[in-house]
């Protein structure tokens, strides 16, 4: 047991999670200290792309935490029926909040930076990461989901017009631990300090220009094209990394979010509403979406 002993004296729900389920748990030791938990389950259509996926992310995280990355330390990893029907995961609590307004964004951007290429130095040729899915993989889930139509920019058949003669990205630098969805919703701060980089479900091995690209394009439009350039030169201050590139990574980027529904676009004016960030809308997502692709689609050519 990762308590034994132990005696839950509540449970809550945890807000702000997208792709998982998760319990905040406090538990009194047999020595009568408390401490706080938290149980991580994550959703039906994950575990059947990747049965694996909780186990997965629970070895990750002991890797993770042994090379110093604040990540939430593993206590247990629970089989599917023992005693949840589906796996499940309980870590240390991770203390801290998201944060969506502007204050300080351009140190919240140095520290974002930092911590990315810190996770890029993980190499795959050092560092054990077999477990993990390869690029190739998640380039093959990316084309098999290929629409061909219209979405709710008017921009995907454009993006992949330009993509469609190079098919897959060859990596120009060395394979890196990725985390896969690494934007400001992944990342809790304790006053001005970066606590812990959370959801690590979609990490696996590859270019860390995938990585950066994601939260380029993330970043844009949350808090503007000035912020999204003040993270990348932090970035490729401390990653001396071939960049020539980056544009068509920023396209691969957008493909995951270009798809997006209104009912889509709507759910995320809605969530960071509950953040203070109400001049976030449709309107805006699609302007500094907009922009994002105008931008690398030039600097691609």
């Amino acid at each position: 047991m990762a308590v034994p002993n132990g005696r839950l004296l509540r449970h809550w729900p945890l807000s702000g999670g997208i792709s998982a389920q998760m319990l905040g748990l406090e538990v009194e030791r047999a020595d009568g200290r408390r401490e706080k938990l938290i149980l991580r389950r994550h959703g039906e259509r994950a575990l059947q792309a990747n049965p694996q996926l909780t186990q997965n992310e629970y070895r990750l995280l002991q890797l993770t935490a042994v090379h110093g990355l604040p990540t939430a330390t593993p206590r247990h990893f629970f089989a599917a029926g023992q005693p949840f029907a589906k796996p499940a995961l309980l870590l240390d609590f991770a203390d801290g909040e998201m944060r969506f307004l502007h204050g300080h964004v351009e140190h919240a951007m140095r520290k974002m930076a930092t911590q990315l290429a810190a996770i890029h130095q993980l190499k795959a040729s050092k560092v054990a990461l077999s477990f993990l899915h390869q690029q190739t993989a998640v380039f093959a889930a990316t084309l098999n989901q290929r629409t061909g139509g219209a979405d709710l920019l008017g921009r995907e058949a454009e993006i992949w017009e330009r993509l469609a003669p190079i098919v897959e990205l060859q990596s120009q630098n060395e394979p890196t631990l990725l985390h896969g969805d690494f934007w400001p919703g992944n990342v809790l701060w304790q006053g001005s300090q970066l606590a812990a980089i959370i959801d690590w479900e979609d990490a696996f091995v590859g270019d860390p220009l995938y990585d950066l690209a994601i939260a380029r394009s993330e970043i844009v439009w949350i808090f503007g094209v000035a912020a999204m350039q003040a993270f990348t030169t932090h970035y490729q201050a401390l990653m001396p990394l071939r960049y020539d590139h980056l544009p068509l990574w920023d396209l691969w980027a957008t493909l995951r979010f270009i798809r997006l529904s209104q009912d889509g676009f709507d759910w995320f004016a809605d969530y960071f509403g509950k953040y203070g960030r109400s001049d976030i809308t449709l309107e805006s997502i699609q302007t500094n979406y907009n922009q994002f692709i105008d931008q690398a689609l030039d600097m691609s050519r």
